[in-house]
């Protein structure tokens, strides 16, 4: 999330991460070799920022699976919360990510993950 686009909802994003005792991690992806994402010639920068959300959640999920035993890897997931459609859609089929989007989904899966349902 950018700052600059919603500060409000960034900062209680930053609340919830910098909170002793969740699981929740966040991660400089822009600053990282293996998902660092390039705009392509007639990509919209959202377009790039969306590709780059997505390769950045299917590294996430391998590395994850790469550090647990193959009974540990096949159950894990990583979730992508999006409010497109069409970002969705590519998660699911180029990246092997599952993906929720609309808002009241979002919200839902967000609140199941922190309250750890």
């Amino acid at each position: 999330m950018k700052k600059h686009r919603n500060s409000p909802a960034y900062a209680r994003i930053k609340t919830l991460l910098d909170e002793r005792g969740r699981r929740f991690h966040a991660f400089e992806n822009e600053h990282f070799k293996p998902t660092r994402v390039e705009q392509q010639k007639g990509e919209s920068p959202n377009d790039r920022n969306d590709r780059a959300i997505r390769v950045c959640a299917a590294w996430y999920q391998q590395h994850l699976k790469a550090a647990l035993s193959p009974e540990a890897a096949e159950k894990v997931q990583v979730l992508l919360l999006t409010n497109d459609a069409d970002n969705r859609r590519k998660a699911k089929e180029t990246h092997n990510v599952q993906a929720y989007t609309g808002l009241c989904t979002c919200m839902c899966a967000f609140v199941c993950l922190v309250k750890g349902i």
